[in-house]
């Protein structure tokens, strides 16, 4: 299960897409089969009106609890974005700063900003793509923060200099946590099972009317659950936002 869980939310959205489709549709046909073989129509016509009431309560629920779902893994994506684009601002501004410093550790800072924006590029991005926390841009950062601290200060100004590149490399430690924490944390496992239990009660409620046509009831139903993936493979496909 954790292997297809793992799957989806690594693969492209139109292969996420089909996947989810497929098996909502193909559920829901399965049930529809299932159902109308073992309780008739006719039977089923006469709950209809109090069928009707309870899914009404329930969608309006459901569509409370998705609609949620969507607003938070739309704001983590957004929080996200910002993160990204803040550290780069920061790594560049230091970048700028680093012809301020006084020699002779000038250089070491420089190169250890070239090897950051490397190590996020190359080893962090992957890692947080598996959820994973990354850390070896923090080992980075620390001996970056070592070099701004070991250098010379002759005068006022360089203290000034100095102590303000500083606090933007502990600006940057904040930035590169904040990320690292987005990468770990997405839905809780609790509020997916809610979700798709919800989805269920949907599919199942739309599966027990009990509808003279049935290519009508057949074609409704897989519309509903087919409307039903497209929120899920949306929420999936935003859920991790690295």
């Amino acid at each position: 299960m954790m292997d297809l869980v793992n799957f989806l939310y690594g693969a492209p959205i139109w292969q996420m897409a089909c996947i989810i489709s497929s098996i909502s549709v193909g559920g829901t046909v399965s049930a529809l089969l299932m159902v109308d073989r073992v309780w008739k129509k006719d039977r089923r016509r006469s709950h209809n009106d109090i069928a009707g009431f309870f899914i009404a309560v329930v969608g309006v629920i459901y569509a409370i609890l998705i609609s949620s779902l969507a607003i938070t893994v739309m704001t983590r994506k957004d929080r996200a974005e910002t993160l990204v684009f803040e550290e780069a601002d920061k790594v560049a501004r230091l970048a700028r700063e680093v012809t301020t410093l006084p020699e002779p550790n000038r250089a070491a800072i420089r190169a250890h900003l070239a090897t950051d924006v490397q190590v996020v590029i190359e080893e962090e991005w992957p890692q947080m793509r598996r959820e994973a926390r990354p850390v070896a841009a923090t080992r980075v950062l620390h001996c970056l923060w070592l070099d701004a601290a070991a250098l010379p200060l002759k005068d006022l100004a360089d203290v000034l200099t100095v102590k303000d590149f500083r606090k933007h490399i502990d600006d940057l430690y904040d930035l590169h946590r904040g990320r690292s924490d987005l990468a770990i944390n997405g839905v809780d496992r609790i509020v997916w099972a809610v979700v798709l239990l919800g989805s269920i009660s949907m599919i199942a409620f739309a599966v027990l009317f009990g509808v003279e046509n049935f290519t009508a009831h057949l074609l409704m139903s897989c519309l509903l659950s087919f409307s039903i993936a497209l929120a899920m493979t949306m929420i999936v496909a935003i859920d991790w936002p690295y």
